[in-house]
């Protein structure tokens, strides 16, 4: 019986130092995309980007700064809609919309992986309602144009589009 103990206490502690920590992140920084399998999609079925589908900063340009404006924040919406999982509007607030720290740290996920743009918590809690976000999110694409620090290759249309999948 207390080797069967010391066995389980070996398998739990190499499971809590070794494999967790290091094992599973190392796996899943090799694997990239790969790691993210989710039911329903095609195999085989080429991404927007490896389409050749033109990115969504052209198809902003030539837009005027209104158009381009509604055009952000109906992106933001719709990621919002998504992370709280109900329809919002440009004058909602996201906290009182449903928002508390675990969605914001989602939100701030999404806004990074389908937008290319970083904020901060302290951002949004000073930004809560959604258009005055979309201004902020806006600004920021334009100092990273104008910094030339922005990577053209995050952009894709399928940002525009409505199917932007859920997590």
């Amino acid at each position: 019986m207390g080797t069967l103990g010391l066995g389980i206490c070996v398998a739990i502690g190499l499971d809590a130092f070794l494999i967790r920590p290091l094992v599973v992140p190392a796996t899943m920084r090799l694997l990239g995309n790969w790691n993210w399998w989710l039911p329903g999609q095609r195999r085989g079925k080429p991404s927007p980007a490896a389409a050749g589908e033109s990115g969504l900063r052209s198809q902003l340009l030539p837009l005027s700064e209104q158009q381009a404006q509604r055009a952000w924040e109906a992106l933001l919406i719709r990621l919002v809609a998504q992370t709280l999982q109900q329809p919002v509007t440009r004058q909602s607030h996201f906290f009182t919309s449903g928002g508390d720290s675990h969605s914001l740290e989602q939100l701030l996920l999404r806004i990074k992986q389908h937008l290319g743009v970083t904020l901060t918590v302290e951002e949004v809690l000073t930004h809560p309602v959604l258009a005055a976000l979309a201004v902020l999110v806006q600004q920021r694409l334009l100092q990273q144009e104008e910094q030339g620090a922005s990577d053209p290759s995050c952009w894709t249309s399928s940002m525009a589009s409505t199917a932007i999948s859920p997590r």
